[in-house]
Formats: structure tokens, C-alpha cells, sequence
């Protein structure tokens, strides 16, 4: 029986791929696994990279689609994939030698999710996020303590291996209309089919932020705002079936932010102040969040006392002023 199958999507990874191919073959593992390498239309020497590996590794197969962007091309190597268990690494990105051996012996013996910890690598230095040894049957504390940790614990796919069977049966697949929080969205929907989450503390992925990755583009007001909406409503869908005061608090916490950010952004695009004004109002609501979370609700009660003022000027100038202060936080956010 095949025990794993490791989704590559790759697209212009020339400088990276040879890495981490090298090392998910150099594993020391008893398990059987394969690799798909899906590429999403590369226009760079990737595509030659890949071949090579192929052609050296008989449990390496290779896909070449039109440009359509990760969702699209995980959701291709889903369809393609014969393992008990999958999972996705980014194609800058590599695994611990021990990575396979350690997660699919763990899940095995427990769970339908295992998650490990990582090691952050960026211009600012190398961080490591460690999780505890851990079997969780309450799901909301689970991601609770995931998120207490670092948010992108559950806001990323990589670091993680999924049942195979679950993913099938629940047709659930990564969303190709969203180009921020795919990630999110296939990792909350999974979720709702899972009895058991577990965590070890073993750092077992490594992964690379470059200056140029997707995670560090930049998008608008819109795309930012439909993210936001997706994840919160599919939060709210897994709190129905996993109540939790405290997660429920917790997920409104970060809705008002990903709203706030979302505002942000939109004073540098072209609309008029009217606009702006408008969409602030109708948000509103969102943003009067006053429960403990932690530092960074700060921001958005600065700017709902100026909207209370009903004094444009005010409001305009607040809006600035955050513009700057998040810049000035803004590693601090995301590292």
C-alpha cells in the first residue's frame, strides 16, 4: 500500500526546486510515498529541473497545466494522488529528513490531522514555532493553541498531513477563485470532518518567505475583503459544530483584523473619500471589538473613536496615521 503522496506545485522554482526535492528523497522513512510535481505553467527552467528528478526516481511523477495559479494546481495533483495520507509541500520551501518517518507514524496511531512544528526562515533570521506533544479531541483548542503560537499555524497547508479519504468523501479542494487563503479556507473545511487533531513538537518543516513569494504580494482592497469573509464564515461554521466561547472570541478578533487590514489598504487605492467613508461604516460594526485578544485590537478601536467623531478630517487623518503605524508593525505582524 502506498502510505503518502507529497503534492509539489511548483511555478518558477528553478532556483529552489532541486532543494527541496533533494531533500523529501534524502527521507529516512519505512513508508512507501511518491511525489507529484504539478507544473503550473513555469516559464523558467523548472520544468528541466523536475524532468531530472523523474527520470532518477521512479516514485516521482510529473504534470505539466496551463498557468491557473496553487489552488488549481493542488487541486490537479489531489486527483492524481494514490496515498493513504497527503500532503503539500511549497516548492521553496524543505522538509527535515525525518519529516515523513515521524508525521505518518503519528498519524497512523492517532488521528486524521497531524501537524508539526517549523522553522521560519526570512530576511529578518530564523525562528522556530513549537508546538506540544499533544492529542486533542476538542478541535476549537486545538486551533486556540495553534494559534497562540503563530496564526499562520492554521492558516497554511505545509506543515501538515491529511487523510486521503476524508478529502474524497467530503469533496473538499482548494478554492480556485480566492488568490489569499486558499489555505485557510481547505484547511477549516477540512476540519469539520475531523474527530482529532494532533500536534508534536518536533520541527520537521522548514519554510522560506522570499521578498518575491505570493505570501508577500500585494493585494487589493477587494481581494483582501473577500478573504476575510470567507475564512470568518467557515469559522463560524466550524464553531457550530465545535462550540467555544473562547474561540468564538478569538475568531471575531481576527475577522475585525483582517477588516481592519483590509481598510487600510484601502486608502492607497483610487476611490474617493466618499467611498472610503462608506465602506467604514458599513464595517463598522465589525471593528467595535473590545474583548482582550491582544495588542494588535488596539488599532481598530483607534480608528472606530474616529468614526464616532463624524468629523471627516479626523477620520482621514487617522486613517494616515494607521497607514504609517502598520508599516512601522507590519514585521512584527507577519513574522
Amino acid at each position: 500500500m502506498l502510505n503518502l503522496s507529497i503534492v509539489v506545485p511548483f511555478y518558477n522554482a528553478e532556483e529552489y526546486l532541486s532543494r527541496m526535492l533533494t531533500s523529501i528523497c534524502n527521507s529516512v522513512t519505512q513508508y512507501k510515498y511518491e511525489i507529484i510535481l504539478i507544473n503550473d505553467g513555469s516559464t523558467d527552467n523548472s520544468a528541466s529541473v523536475a524532468k531530472e528528478f523523474v527520470a532518477k526516481y521512479p516514485h516521482i511523477s510529473y504534470y505539466q497545466i496551463s498557468h491557473g495559479g496553487v489552488s488549481r494546481a493542488r487541486n490537479v495533483g489531489i486527483s492524481q494522488s494514490a496515498g493513504e495520507y497527503i500532503c503539500f509541500v511549497d516548492a521553496d520551501d524543505y522538509i527535515s529528513p525525518h519529516y515523513i518517518e515521524k508525521m505518518l507514524s503519528t498519524a497512523l496511531a492517532s488521528s486524521g490531522l497531524v501537524v508539526c512544528s517549523y522553522e521560519l526562515r526570512n530576511d529578518n533570521g530564523i525562528r522556530q514555532r513549537i508546538l506540544k506533544d499533544q492529542d486533542y479531541s476538542d478541535i476549537s483548542e486545538a486551533f486556540w493553541d495553534m494559534e497562540l503560537i503563530k496564526r499562520t499555524m492554521i492558516q497554511s497547508v505545509w506543515n501538515k498531513i491529511f487523510v486521503k479519504q476524508i478529502i474524497d468523501e467530503n469533496n473538499i479542494a482548494f478554492p480556485e477563485n480566492l488568490c489569499i487563503g486558499e489555505d485557510h479556507s481547505f484547511f477549516l473545511d477540512y476540519c469539520l470532518h475531523v474527530k482529532h487533531i494532533k500536534t508534536i513538537s518536533d520541527v520537521l518543516y522548514i519554510h522560506i518567505t522570499n521578498g518575491g513569494s505570493l505570501s508577500n504580494s500585494h493585494y487589493t482592497y477587494n481581494i483582501l475583503l473577500e478573504r476575510a469573509n470567507n475564512i470568518y464564515n467557515k469559522s463560524k461554521l466550524l464553531l457550530l459544530k465545535y462550540p467555544s466561547e473562547q474561540y468564538l472570541h478569538h475568531c471575531s478578533a481576527n475577522y475585525s483584523l483582517d477588516i481592519f487590514h483590509s481598510l487600510l489598504q484601502l486608502v492607497s487605492e483610487v476611490y474617493d473619500f466618499d467611498y472610503i467613508k462608506n465602506e467604514l461604516v458599513k464595517y463598522k460594526t465589525n471593528l467595535i471589538y473590545d474583548y482582550a485578544y491582544n495588542r494588535r485590537q488596539r488599532l481598530p478601536l483607534v480608528l472606530m473613536m474616529a468614526i464616532k467623531t463624524n468629523s471627516e478630517v479626523l477620520l482621514y487623518l487617522t486613517l494616515r496615521m494607521l497607514k504609517c503605524y502598520y508599516k512601522i508593525l507590519g514585521r512584527r505582524f507577519n513574522n
